[in-house]
């Protein structure tokens, strides 16, 4: 068979984009270099586009006038922010910080991966949620690598600097190839396996089902090292996904699903068949009780676990009536004694600025609320991960982090330029 330039320019594009969707989800630093990789990407594509398409850069733009919308909203954010950073004379700089990243490394990077698809007519969203998913199923091959050779866990630890809770001195969490705390990690994972859920409910083809099950086994298993938010994740948003869409087609979608779980049950079981000697005792006696320690609760009337407690202890609100409008300026955890994003949020700018931040979120969503009947399972799917997300933030801040929130953003503007192109027929998207 005789490969075509057409289609070896189009496999080249579908590596280079996956190359920088890698590096920009997972914002990869690296030791020897100043600047993460994630900004070298921002600098990278303007070099690319402006010079050459900018003409064609401004029509995406005016076909597509949320992003423009939402850039005015997150200038709205910032200004409101730097107001109460200013009254308050704060010192603290980190959600201004993570703020002018939201302008600059979040937002534009997006704009321009899309914009990039768009030009190579691969606005379907269902071409970007293939991309991320082969994208993120490769972290969690390179998570599972991490705990079975530690020498590729040193490997990564000399080349990317230490920046979240997971170093290399903890044999029982792993971070992958990754700059990144595990529960961000492990949100992208969970958001991973529920891409393939998706992929897997649409398709007709069976070939297709067992290739998407595999990809939400292999993301599922490298949850078990990384944290379990992501695993929460994808069993609360999948069972309400099925329950919303219930149809016979959901109902096989579901059977795939169950089968893959009997699959995971049985890999665990069996694990120790698979492993170094060394790590079956740290896999059985202190990995795998972490992860299922939720559930391990539940089946004994509880709904807690040892972290969720603390995390209950540190739920509390501003008692002066300022501060909790309009905030102090400082997100510093010392200040707000709470890992809580809605506690440091209140903190840092009040009950308004919470609201203005929840609205940069919320707002994709309201514009695409007017095609549900053409759509349902895909709005449903895109609502139910955003409802999940903004419950999740009583957590963790994640909508501030360098991972979570590109990637929400990167799914919702694709989701609404894939609907705003008119070309948008169920039976295409089906099996690719």
């Amino acid at each position: 068979m005789i490969i075509s330039l057409k289609n070896i320019k189009s496999y080249f594009r579908i590596i280079f984009i996956s190359f920088i969707l890698f590096i920009y989800i997972y914002a990869i630093k690296l030791s020897m270099l100043p600047l993460g990789l994630d900004k070298v990407v921002l600098i990278f594509l303007s070099l690319l586009i402006f010079p050459f398409h900018i003409k064609t850069f401004l029509t995406f733009l005016k076909n597509n006038t949320v992003i423009i919308k939402y850039f005015g909203l997150l200038i709205l954010l910032f200004a409101y922010n730097g107001l109460i950073f200013s009254f308050n004379i704060s010192n603290d700089f980190t959600l201004f910080y993570s703020l002018i990243l939201r302008l600059t490394v979040f937002y534009f990077p997006i704009v321009f991966i899309l914009f990039y698809l768009n030009v190579h007519r691969h606005n379907n969203f269902y071409f970007l949620l293939k991309l991320l998913l082969f994208v993120i199923t490769i972290q969690s091959v390179l998570i599972l690598i991490s705990f079975i050779n530690f020498d590729f866990k040193i490997f990564v630890d000399n080349l990317l600097p230490y920046t979240g809770n997971i170093d290399v001195t903890r044999l029982d969490r792993m971070r992958g190839f990754s700059n990144t705390s595990g529960a961000s990690l492990s949100i992208v994972q969970g958001i991973g396996a529920y891409i393939a859920l998706l992929l897997l409910d649409k398709t007709n083809i069976t070939h297709n089902k067992i290739i998407y099950l595999i990809f939400i086994l292999i993301n599922i298993l490298a949850l078990l090292f990384v944290a379990r938010t992501g695993l929460v994740l994808f069993l609360v948003t999948s069972s309400i996904y099925f329950l919303i869409t219930i149809s016979y087609k959901t109902l096989k979608s579901l059977f795939y699903i169950l089968l893959g779980f009997i699959i995971i049950f049985y890999i665990v079981l069996n694990f120790q068949t698979m492993l170094d000697p060394k790590y079956i005792e740290l896999f059985y006696i202190k990995i795998l009780p972490w992860a299922l320690e939720l559930f391990s609760n539940l089946s004994n009337g509880s709904a807690t676990t040892a972290s969720n407690q603390e995390l209950w202890n540190m739920i509390h609100f501003p008692n002066n009536f300022k501060t909790l409008c309009f905030g102090d300026g400082i997100f510093d955890r010392p200040y707000t004694l709470s890992d809580s994003g809605y506690v440091r949020y209140i903190y840092a700018m009040g009950i308004v600025g919470t609201g203005l931040l929840l609205f940069t979120i919320i707002y994709p969503i309201l514009t695409i609320i007017k095609y549900i009947k053409k759509n349902k399972k895909e709005f449903f799917w895109v609502t139910i991960l955003i409802s999940f997300m903004l419950l999740i933030e009583i957590k963790e801040p994640f909508l501030l982090k360098p991972q979570v929130y590109p990637l929400l953003l990167l799914l919702l503007f694709s989701y609404v330029i894939h609907l705003n192109t008119g070309k948008y027929n169920a039976k295409n998207n089906i099996s690719h």
